[in-house]
């Protein structure tokens, strides 16, 4: 059974990785549809899987829907086809993508090749497959590989044999996958090989000489690097090789990665080659290189020099971050755990701007999950600056997905950051002696000690002499009937009554961390219900003039697009876009939520039910900071705060603030 619609694979995907049933309102929030489509596309479906004897999909009332087994065997190959596929298409839509691939195939595979042809093929006309085309032309630019028109020809791709070899390598993305796509183009494949098995032998030989070295390479690269090695054999046979001046030849024989490209080269699997050809396998085992600089055999066989302009390259980073917000971050003792860290993501992005290019896009990088991770929108923010200020320092378009790994680290490190937090000062009153109070008192400096200043013991008749001031709550066994003194008491027994260790954080300790940042958000936040417009770059627009000054409305549109452009807004799970602008642009705080009177359109087919526009100050205190971030965490994936901030913003921003508080106690 072939799947050629992305809802259909959303939908399959959600009931076989589902324990149990699954409603069809989760089923349409997964599939970015309504329940109505849901139902429409499970009947398409159910006549399908049952037609070819798979599977049926069953109803029940009221509770949703599962998956029941026709034929075992059948299933489970149907079932890994489906994971298979949706690891590489996600909630896309599949029938665009395969369109592109098979465009860019056959532009690849053909000297010259007639737009008439193509959508022919397609069962398109050309005014179909106009944007298709736009895309496949841009995708091609960015490996500097130009589609030529010639009258009565067709298109012909114009390049470096060198870019047109990665080109090709990164649009076969059903060997890195392992799917069927829905237009084959067959003849593509044979470019690179006659025997799949072929190739599974050589990236075997080429896997166990890089387990035996002193280098790593991601798991995508070994495959890509298998992939063009069948490739250039055969470019070599037609005729088409690489070429390596003298100069960069020499320096390419003095790194690690040549040595590792000898042996490969010196492999029964490589036939056809010369010595430009391993210089340049060379030069692409060094950009594709799984760098960690705290590892020993990566610190000796990588040139002194590269690791040092890395290391440049991050304090000039960091230097420019210092008036943007989160840079602030880079200036903590923390960072200094996560400097080397840093260093070995940049280091690549560094090396690829110095032998080839950061802007050649990736269809398959592996990290497509990791994209669709919930990232905090502070890293996400400073991830699209940070990217924005490399361009600028390596003179170097740089493809943004490379950058998905430092969003990730910048959250680790937030998430060693604590929130501002009052340790409490507790009195434990015991009526069964002080030896229970003892043990009491124990108990809660085991679970709760790190929340905790001072921890006083007493009998109940010693409360008249102590000073009530010195203390915020007093723990006793059962419920006081000494209530008359000013103090307020908390049961607590410590031994495990259900709800009681909630009770202890909801009474006590809930009340040591600081909301005076919640308020401020709350004062600076203003909601915009049914607000008028219904495209996204109007209201980009809209929102520079409203709130740019000095007349840096249109310094601040292209600023945003170009971020936005780079790493997205706008969240597919929640249908909602958050829009950071940078101080230096507003010169002011505030915090503002839109809801689109009518159907605005994100990114085609995607639908955005909301937009928060963020401006904050660079300088905030840092533990505030992190509970700002999580406070916009929870309105970017979570609706429900943004539709209670639609009826009262102070409920809402405590609703976050105490799901996020209380989902740091139970971590602890």
């Amino acid at each position: 059974m072939k799947i050629t619609k992305g809802r259909h694979l959303s939908i399959l995907f959600a009931i076989m990785n589902h324990d149990g049933v699954v409603t069809s309102d989760d089923l349409a929030d997964f599939s970015l549809s309504s329940a109505r489509t849901v139902k429409s596309d499970i009947a398409e479906l159910n006549d399908e899987l049952s037609k070819e004897e798979i599977a049926h999909i069953i109803s029940t009332r009221s509770k949703g829907y599962y998956l029941e087994p026709i034929d075992t065997a059948k299933y489970l190959a149907f079932k890994e086809m489906v994971l298979k596929e949706y690891g590489f298409f996600r909630n896309e839509d599949m029938e665009k993508i395969a369109r592109r691939i098979m465009m860019a195939q056959n532009l690849l595979y053909h000297e010259y090749t007639l737009v008439d042809d193509l959508a022919d093929q397609l069962f398109l006309t050309k005014s179909a497959i106009k944007n298709d085309l736009a895309w496949v032309t841009s995708f091609f630019a960015s490996y500097d590989v130009e589609l030529v028109s010639t009258p009565g020809k067709g298109l012909s791709p114009k390049g470096s044999e060198e870019n047109i070899r990665y080109l090709m390598v990164e649009v076969f993305c059903s060997q890195y996958h392992d799917i069927s796509l829905q237009y084959d183009v067959k003849e593509f494949e044979h470019m690179f090989y006659d025997d799949h098995q072929y190739y599974a032998d050589l990236r075997h030989a080429l896997l166990k000489i890089l387990r035996e070295s002193c280098m790593s390479v991601l798991d995508v690269n070994t495959k890509k690097m298998a992939t063009y090695l069948c490739l250039m054999q055969n470019r070599l046979i037609s005729g088409h090789g690489v070429k390596i001046d003298s100069k960069t030849a020499a320096h390419i024989k003095t790194l690690y990665e040549y040595k590792i490209a000898e042996q490969v080269f010196n492999t029964e699997y490589i036939v056809n080659y010369n010595e430009d050809e391993k210089l340049q396998f060379a030069k692409m085992l060094m950009c594709y290189r799984d760098i960690d600089l705290s590892n020993k055999d990566d610190l000796a066989t990588i040139p002194v020099d590269h690791i040092s302009q890395t290391s440049d390259y991050l304090d000039k980073l960091i230097a420019c971050m210092k008036n943007e917000l989160g840079g602030n971050l880079f200036e903590l003792e923390l960072f200094d755990v996560f400097r080397t860290s840093f260093e070995s993501l940049l280091m690549p992005i560094y090396l690829r701007s110095y032998y080839d290019s950061n802007k050649k896009m990736r269809l398959v990088t592996y990290c497509d999950e990791l994209a669709e991770a919930d990232k905090s929108p502070l890293a996400m923010q400073m991830a699209r600056v940070m990217l924005t200020i490399s361009q600028e320092i390596l003179n170097d378009e740089i493809d943004a997905s490379v950058f998905t790994p430092i969003s990730l680290l910048i959250d680790y490190m937030l998430k060693r950051i604590n929130y501002q937090y009052t340790k409490r000062r507790l009195a434990v009153i015991s009526q069964a002696g002080r030896a229970v109070a003892h043990a009491r008192a124990d108990m809660l400096r085991k679970s709760c000690g790190n929340m905790i200043d001072t921890l006083h013991i007493y009998n109940q008749y010693e409360m008249r002499r102590i000073n009530f001031s010195d203390y915020d709550c007093a723990l006793i066994e059962t419920p006081s009937t000494y209530n008359y003194y000013p103090i307020p008491f908390v049961t607590f027994t410590g031994l495990g009554i259900e709800d009681e260790t909630m009770n202890l954080f909801n009474e006590v300790f809930i009340k040591g961390y600081s909301t005076d940042v919640v308020k401020h958000m709350s004062n600076i936040t203003s909601t915009y219900p049914k607000f008028d417009c219904d495209v996204y770059v109007t209201f980009m627009k809209l929102m520079c003039y409203k709130h740019a000054v000095n007349g840096k409305a249109e310094e601040m549109f292209d600023s945003l697009f170009s971020c936005g452009q780079n790493l997205s807004y706008y969240n597919k799970s929640s249908q909602v876009a958050m829009i950071f602008c940078q101080y230096k642009h507003t010169q002011k705080e505030f915090i503002e939520i839109y809801q689109p009177a009518t159907k605005m359109i994100w990114d085609k087919p995607y639908e955005v039910k909301y937009i928060i526009v963020v401006s904050l100050k660079h300088d905030i205190k840092i533990t505030d900071l992190k509970l700002v971030n999580k406070i916009l965490f929870y309105l970017y994936y979570r609706v429900k705060y943004i539709q209670m901030a639609f009826e009262s913003v102070d409920d809402a921003y405590r609703s976050c603030f105490i799901e996020a508080v209380t989902n740091k106690f139970l971590s602890n």
